[in-house]
């Protein structure tokens, strides 16, 4: 309709043959010659993005700058390849408000994974630090003193009540017992979001792209859970996961 040519060399016109590009250079710039809005790669998935970019409705994409603080992170103590105090200082300079230490807890062995002593410990040294932190304005950053409580093959937690009612934030996650029926794992996420102390989910589906297929779960009966419990559900950008996907 428009009379053009797409192809490996550009937007050129198709009546003409004097093989002058119209555009070419940068994809915005194809975009803008077939009168379209540029669509981020992430928006390329024929859900009727084209019709958006036509009408310039395409929807604002989240950035870095739009993140405020990181609410699943893994220090030294446990998988993680950073320190605690290095972990915090990687924020500040990230302009983070916010960060949450949520190393395993200790059924996850092979992460060596903290058990109640540890665990206190831990917060201890997030407090001290945060003393250190607010007495210096130019960093104004809060860490907060949480877990990644692992979700029992049998259900519940592996970590008391009286342990977790000091945290101020824990994720529930779920990596043993991964074969089971959709019945058994939802019910366990089910278990889990009901808890009064937990705030979240991990990876609420468990895949590991091209290593490992996500767990039987009904995902809708997890989701309505969450909505009523006010459980939040992990979105977790590790390119490995990306779990929860759309």
């Amino acid at each position: 309709k428009l009379g053009l040519s797409i192809n490996e060399y550009g937007v050129t016109e198709l009546n003409k043959n004097d093989g002058k590009v119209l555009a070419g250079k940068t994809e915005k710039d194809i975009y803008k010659a077939v009168g379209l809005d540029w669509i981020p790669p992430e928006l390329r998935e024929d859900r009727g993005e084209f019709e958006l970019s036509k009408n310039g409705e395409l929807p604002k994409l989240i950035t870095l700058t739009d993140i405020c603080g990181d609410l699943h992170m893994h220090t030294t103590a446990t998988d993680g390849e950073a320190t605690l105090v290095e972990m915090a200082a990687a924020a500040v300079d990230r302009g983070l408000s916010y960060i949450a230490i949520t190393d395993h807890s200790k059924r996850v062995t092979m992460a060596r994974g903290l058990d109640e002593k540890r665990l206190y410990e831990q917060w201890e040294e997030i407090e001290r630090l945060n003393e250190s932190l607010a007495r210096d304005k130019s960093l104004p950053l809060v860490i907060l003193k949480g877990i990644e409580v692992d979700i029992l093959e049998k259900g519940g937690l592996d970590l008391p009540d009286d342990v977790l009612s000091h945290a101020d934030w824990v994720v529930a996650s779920l990596h043993y017992g991964q074969q089971q029926s959709q019945e058994q794992i939802t019910g366990r996420l089910l278990d889990a979001i009901c808890h009064p102390y937990v705030n979240c989910i991990g990876h609420p589906t468990g895949r590991l792209i091209n290593r490992r297929p996500a767990y039987k779960v009904d995902l809708q009966r997890v989701i309505d859970a969450a909505a009523e419990n006010t459980t939040c559900l992990e979105i977790n950008a590790n390119p490995w996961r990306l779990d929860l996907d759309d």
